[in-house]
């Protein structure tokens, strides 16, 4: 069957308009999702934004009007270092005197290549080197990225579910990038919790069989223990943390502030080496006269503060973002907070 030009220039020039109108009225019709987040960090120039970046914790801790009308929330699920730090240059990039704050917690600087990057969050920024590098860096990079009409090829489903997300999702209360819920129930918040205890009665377990029958502690066991102590230790990659460091090395003409947001105690109690962590960043901040640290993570809040042990919920939020404004002021006057 002979398929005629003008066919194919049809097809083609309907998978381009196609491309353009989900672009423009799907892609980046909000900026609460990732890609809308990414639109906007490359397309502003408002010099008096403070900028917020990090992972879902940061999405859901900081309320931004709570803190400055200035502030917007960059935060993104699943958002390490390595996926933050092309953000963070595309900020530094700009001719602005903001700080910057970077969300912190216990995981941000592992190194997990490629698995925590969704590429639905980058397709359309191909053109950026920072991002263009991010994604071949980690082998995600595809030519077929550059070409609209195939370009959202595998991410459509994604783009659709962050478009819809405030029709569907009536319980989340979303404000200048940030998405918040009310604390659960107190039987499923306690699931919460008894998941964590599990995890960390399940690490000393294996430890302990390691210990004492070596002969049985099989490779599946081996796995599973290393996988706990991952996501339960205090273990930063040197490389992402050095490379965190030569960013603020190099951009010393912008204050960065490092937060930990309070945690629930349950989380804090399966981190072992909590100490080596806060030594970790006070020795952090004493290597950099640009680098703030806040470390709220202790903060005592009660169970209703929190969505579930590691973010908090809307009302916990508002209380700390309250806390931080107060601080925030404190630290850009005087240069320090007594904490």
């Amino acid at each position: 069957m002979k398929i005629s030009l003008g066919a194919i220039v049809f097809c083609i020039s309907l998978a381009f308009l196609t491309d353009i109108i989900f672009e423009k009225y799907i892609v980046y019709s909000n900026d609460h999702s990732n890609a809308g987040k990414i639109n906007r960090l490359l397309q502003s120039d408002d010099k008096t934004e403070i900028p917020i970046f990090g992972s879902s914790i940061a999405r859901n801790n900081y309320y931004p009007d709570s803190i400055d009308h200035n502030v917007f929330n960059y935060g993104m699920k699943g958002a390490i270092f390595e996926v933050v730090e092309p953000l963070m240059k595309i900020e530094f990039g700009k001719d602005k005197s903001t700080p910057i704050i970077y969300n912190f917690h216990h995981l941000t600087f592992l190194s997990s290549p490629g698995s925590s990057i969704q590429l639905s969050n980058f397709v359309p920024f191909i053109e950026n080197e920072n991002i263009k590098d991010l994604l071949q860096k980690n082998g995600l990079y595809k030519d077929y990225m550059k070409v609209r009409g195939l370009r959202f090829y595998g991410c459509y489903t994604d783009y659709i579910k962050e478009h819809l997300r405030p029709y569907l999702d009536k319980n989340e209360t979303i404000s200048k990038g940030a998405v918040h819920t009310n604390a659960p129930d107190k039987a499923t918040f306690d699931q919460h919790i008894r998941k964590r205890q599990i995890m960390i009665d399940d690490k000393f377990a294996l430890i302990e069989k390691r210990r004492t029958s070596p002969a049985i502690f099989t490779k599946e066991d081996s796995l599973k223990l290393s996988r706990l102590e991952s996501l339960l230790l205090f273990k930063p990659k040197k490389t992402e943390v050095d490379r965190f460091e030569n960013l603020i090395s190099q951009n010393k003409n912008r204050t960065v502030i490092l937060i930990y947001t309070p945690q629930h105690r349950s989380k804090l109690k399966g981190i072992e080496n909590i100490e080596e962590l806060n030594t970790f960043l006070a020795d952090l901040e004493g290597r950099h006269d640009n680098l703030k640290i806040l470390n709220y993570s202790n903060i005592d809040l009660p169970d209703e503060y929190f969505k579930d042990t590691g973010h908090l919920s809307l009302k916990g939020a508002q209380k700390f973002s309250g806390i931080l404004n107060d601080d925030l002021n404190t630290l850009l006057n005087d240069g320090h907070v007594n904490q």
